[in-house]
């Protein structure tokens, strides 16, 4: 499957065709907070299919913290800690951090990664670009994703109806001691399901019009809550 998505992008130009798998599009009861449950305490455990083989991880809510007047979640997994804000209509990436320093994050300056934004429904658009500036270098990103719309996905926790977001990042990453900088085009496709979150997530690394290079697709295995551990 994880090679029949990249057919599916040099055949249709669009990452693994979702448009072709859509069911119903009735979005009218569904929120963002509901397709990105942000609870403490809540662990997907996923699967990863990659060049290096077949991998397992697990990504948990680690609370919530403050900056002014806004809150931001906390999403930690092995690669790094994710701060997250969600509103009644956007899903948005605000800042990232290590993995072994989760308070030690770098926040969006200028810009904000919007991960998922209303009305969830076919063809809704959006893109953006955002800078973010570590101690040793710049990433600067630049975005656009469309929702493709609601279909079922199968993956080992089970079938779940979800909708599907499919975005293009151009990605540029600078040395702050040489000013130089090397970047990245990357698409990448994320199941939603409403009541669990993220399903399922693919990556590609994308090398011009005809090249396509899978880079890892993560699976669902098992969602659980559990008690959130304190931040010190």
């Amino acid at each position: 499957m994880f090679f029949l998505c990249v057919f599916g992008v040099l055949a249709s130009g669009s990452l693994c065709n979702p448009a072709n798998l859509v069911g119903s599009d009735d979005s009218s009861s569904i929120t963002i907070q509901t397709l990105f449950p942000m609870d403490p305490g809540l662990k997907w455990r996923y699967e990863r299919t990659s060049a290096e083989g077949v991998s397992h991880y697990v990504a948990g809510v680690m609370g919530a913290t403050s900056k002014g007047d806004r809150v931001y979640h906390i999403l930690t997994n092995p690669f790094g800690v994710s701060y997250y804000e969600l509103t009644s209509g956007m899903l948005i990436l605000k800042g990232i951090a290590p993995a072994e320093e989760p308070e030690q994050v770098s926040f969006y300056e200028e810009g904000h990664i919007i991960r998922l934004q209303a009305p969830l429904r076919k063809g809704n658009r959006w893109e953006g670009n955002a800078s973010l500036y570590q101690t040793d270098k710049t990433i600067v990103t630049s975005y656009r994703t469309e929702i493709m719309g609601w279909t079922k996905v199968d993956v080992p926790a089970g079938t779940f109806d979800a909708v599907v977001t499919s975005s293009t990042l151009n990605t540029a990453f600078i040395d702050k001691k040489t000013d130089v900088g090397k970047g990245a085009i990357t698409s990448e496709q994320v199941w939603y399901s409403p009541g669990i979150g993220v399903v399922r997530r693919i990556n590609f690394l994308l090398y011009g019009q005809d090249r396509v290079v899978p880079v890892r697709d993560d699976k669902l295995e098992e969602f659980t809550r559990e008690e959130p551990a304190k931040i010190k």
